[in-house]
């Protein structure tokens, strides 16, 4: 697959991620989180899937001989613009094998 394709969606949920910070801050994810069951089931959701995309992220890499590392905890900081970023960028900097 092009990965070029995968730019313009990865800009567009950058841009609206970026956009919806900085307008409602982070206030309101911690009310959506504690505010019942569904944005606890949400959230543990999203958590599961960034988890199993870690794992292929991981494992990918490491076959290309690249660290996996800066994308995976990257996925812990901003979530899902991380990954995103492997598919649509590439793995980064080949690691030497000394």
């Amino acid at each position: 697959m092009n990965q070029r394709i995968l730019l313009l969606p990865w800009g567009a949920f950058v841009a609206f991620t970026v956009y919806v910070v900085a307008f409602d801050g982070f206030s309101p994810l911690f009310v959506l989180l504690s505010d019942g069951g569904w944005g606890t089931q949400v959230f543990v959701d999203l958590c599961i899937s960034i988890l199993l995309v870690d794992f292929f992220i991981y494992h990918d890499a490491r076959r290309q001989g690249r660290s996996p590392w800066p994308w995976i905890l990257g996925s812990f900081a901003i979530g899902s613009i991380a990954p995103l970023a492997y598919f649509a960028f590439g793995a980064g900097p080949k690691v030497s094998s000394a």
